[in-house]
């Protein structure tokens, strides 16, 4: 083996050895951009749907908030008009003693649920 054709299969094998790595470096950067925007927005509802919890307590109505108090008879209270329409009842059911996150999807967008149970058969999302 001459020394030209060595060095050819050295830079070969650096350059896909370099293309491997920045793949797996990317795949790994994505992965954790994508887990921490996950973390911020579910931050971030649950921070909203809190200060919906203090409006309430405190008597007042909240505006401009995409909440619904829900019962387990079906009802519901919208506190704004919006054209989405989650799926309260399976939202009710499925949150356990504190509050829960669930994905729904509507009108072909995804939209993230913070369920938090306020009673015993009363929930607000």
């Amino acid at each position: 083996m001459n020394l030209r054709r060595l060095r050819i299969l050295l830079t070969a094998l650096c350059v896909v050895l370099t293309f491997f790595t920045a793949g797996v470096y990317s795949k790994v950067a994505y992965g954790q951009g994508r887990d921490r925007i996950h973390a911020d927005t579910e931050r971030q509802v649950e921070q909203e749907l809190t200060k919906v919890v203090v409006v309430l307590r405190r008597g007042g109505q909240p505006k401009d908030s995409r909440t619904w108090w829900i019962r387990s008879d079906g009802s519901s209270d919208a506190y704004s008009e919006t054209d989405i329409e989650p799926p309260l009842r399976s939202l009710l059911q499925s949150t356990g003693d504190g509050g829960s996150f669930d994905t729904f999807t509507q009108k072909g967008s995804t939209y993230l649920a913070y369920t938090r149970r306020i009673a015993d058969e009363e929930a607000l999302v």
